[in-house]
Order: structure tokens, then C-alpha cells, then sequence
């Protein structure tokens, strides 16, 4: 294994120029005040104790739970914490967006000039990546065989190109960067899946370079977001066994909006045929998406070691910081 490269953006009060998305505010510190108090040493306090103000979706790497799509007062740790799985096997994976409009992927609301990462686009990298690993004999070309390629897979990283180091400090709103399509997000799902099946207490892991996995005005569809964790609108476990979370029809998201939870359901739907039970109130689907993260060119695509650190806060989402380390075939013993 080689050494580890930190993958995240951090989050940096003191700079003018932070990563930045959604027209949320930069983050923010000034020491803490009571009264004429300033608790700072260059106010003449023996400490220095700065109050932060951030948001863990817009400043910075972030790692985030269903909790951030389910109703109630759900958390993060409730799906994964690190402690669970220090470290997990991690494919990277560089794709290029292309036109929306080029794609058979579905994704509504959108526009045939969005750049998104189609499930066509993963396809493609995963083949290049399978053929260059096999001629290489590198450490992914076993595992990269077209059976049995996701045993034990624990997170997939998709890294954009062009893939320029302006990501770290870049303020992303209204820029409509590019997204994943539902069944992109489903795809990837997929290579995380437990081979024991959802039961497991494994926690399959998507990490991107971008400020959402779904396009930054989606009219709050989040399809790409429901696609990998499972979940419909209103919280219920979601039949995406066979199939992603599909864009409804513009007469379909019109009813919806007028009928309730109920109706968005059916407006944001699977396309499993059988519609999917109630799930349970504890319910909550043991996957994580990471985003904003920064993979260095230094990193070459392929199997790496995911060393995913988190902030110990009881929120939909936490700071995070994935430490990535590349995996080497070891000469077997004579």
C-alpha cells in the first residue's frame, strides 16, 4: 500500500476565496465575546478560543447520511460512522460529464445541454480502467474481471475531468456544475452493494468532486440522491433492487406538488414494478455520500485503500476527510 493523500477541501475561515455552494455564506470565526471580554491572545486573553460558523454542505468536504433527505431529526451516524470500518477497499474512478442530451438516462428536471455523469459515462472509465488494470497485471486486474467485481468494494470516488486544483477554493453557486443521473447513482450503488445484501452492516460509499451528487436546481426531485441511498420522498424504503429513482413526467411532479407525500411517491417512483412496503420508522439505509472532495492527479485510477475520517457531529452531515492510499499487487510467495 502506498501512503495515504488527503482527498478533502478544507473548511478555512480566514480566507476570502473558500469553497462555496448553494449561495450559502463562507464560513466564518471571531473570537468569542462576553461583554468587553474578547477571548483572544492579541486582545490581550491568555487563549485563543475563535467561534466557528459553517455549514457542513457548502464549506468544505462533507460526508452525508439519507438523514439528509429523510424527515425528523435523523443523523448521520445513524448509517455509518467511521469507527464501524476504518478502512474500506475504494475504486477511483475518472469520468468526463457529457451532454444530458446524449444520454439515454433519464433526469428531470434538466436541460440537453446539462453536463451530467451518465451511467454510460461510468461504464465507459469502469471498461478503460478494466482494460489498462489487465494489461498492466496492476493490483485491480483480478478484481476488475467482469464477475465478482464488487466483493469487496467498499466505496467508488469519481473524479470529474478536466480535474483543475481551482475545485478547492471554487464558489459553485449558480455555476450548475455537473451531476449524476439516477441511473449513474444507481450504478454506483450497486458496486458498493454487500454481497450479503442489504442487511449487512457494511456501508457501501459514493465520494465526489462536486457540491452535489444532483444538478443544483432539480425543483427537489434529488433523484441521484434517492437513487443511491434508497429512500422515496416521504422516508419509505424504496424498491431499487431492479432499477433508479426515475424523473416523473411534468403533469406527474404538477399532481404531486397539489396531492402531498403520498403523491410524490408515485411522482418520484422506482422502476421496479412492485411498489415498495412502508418502511419501518427506524429505517435507514446503511450508505453515505461524500462530496467536495479534491482527488490530486497524484492518485492514479484504481483500487486504493479509503482511510474516511468524519467530524463527531449529530447532524444530517459532518465534516469529513477521506485519506486515499494506492493498492499494490503483491508478488505471491515461491
Amino acid at each position: 500500500m502506498g501512503d495515504f493523500v488527503d482527498c478533502s477541501i478544507a473548511v478555512r475561515p480566514a480566507e476570502e476565496k473558500q469553497s462555496r455552494a448553494f449561495g450559502l455564506p463562507n464560513a466564518t470565526a471571531a473570537p468569542f465575546t462576553a461583554g468587553s471580554f474578547v477571548c483572544s491572545v492579541s486582545a490581550g486573553a491568555s487563549v485563543n478560543c475563535p467561534v466557528l460558523h459553517t455549514c457542513a454542505h457548502s464549506n468544505g468536504t462533507h460526508t452525508e447520511g439519507a438523514a439528509h433527505v429523510l424527515p425528523g431529526q435523523r443523523t448521520l451516524s445513524e448509517a455509518w460512522t467511521p469507527a464501524a470500518a476504518p478502512i474500506v477497499t475504494a475504486l477511483l474512478v475518472s469520468v468526463t460529464p457529457r451532454r444530458l442530451g446524449d444520454s439515454s438516462d433519464q433526469y428531470s428536471p434538466g436541460a440537453a445541454d446539462d453536463l451530467a455523469i451518465t451511467s454510460e459515462a461510468v461504464e465507459e472509465a469502469l471498461s478503460a480502467l478494466r482494460s489498462a488494470a489487465a494489461g498492466a497485471g496492476s493490483a485491480a486486474s483480478s478484481w476488475l474481471a467482469e464477475s465478482g467485481e464488487r466483493a469487496c468494494l467498499g466505496a467508488v470516488c469519481l473524479r470529474t475531468l478536466p480535474n483543475d486544483g481551482a475545485k478547492v477554493g471554487r464558489d459553485w453557486t449558480g455555476s450548475n456544475p455537473a451531476f449524476l443521473t439516477g441511473e449513474a447513482a444507481f450504478l454506483c450503488r450497486a458496486l458498493v452493494a454487500p454481497p450479503t445484501g442489504e442487511d449487512s452492516d457494511s456501508t457501501g460509499h459514493l465520494l465526489v468532486d462536486l457540491p452535489s451528487v444532483d444538478r443544483e436546481d432539480d425543483g427537489g426531485a434529488l433523484i441521484a440522491h434517492r437513487s443511491f441511498f434508497g429512500v422515496t420522498p416521504s422516508g419509505r424504503a424504496s424498491a431499487l433492487a431492479s432499477g433508479p429513482v426515475l424523473p416523473a413526467s411534468p403533469e406527474a411532479r404538477a399532481a404531486a406538488g397539489a396531492a402531498g407525500a403520498a403523491s410524490r411517491d408515485d411522482a418520484c417512483s422506482a422502476s421496479a414494478p412492485a411498489a415498495p412496503a412502508a418502511a419501518p420508522p427506524a429505517y435507514m439505509p446503511r450508505r453515505a455520500i461524500t462530496e467536495l472532495c479534491f482527488f490530486s492527479d497524484a492518485l492514479s485510477d484504481g483500487l486504493h485503500a479509503l482511510n474516511l475520517q468524519c467530524a463527531n457531529v449529530e447532524l444530517d452531515a459532518a465534516p469529513s476527510r477521506p485519506l486515499l492510499a494506492p493498492l499494490r499487487r503483491v508478488a505471491a510467495a515461491p
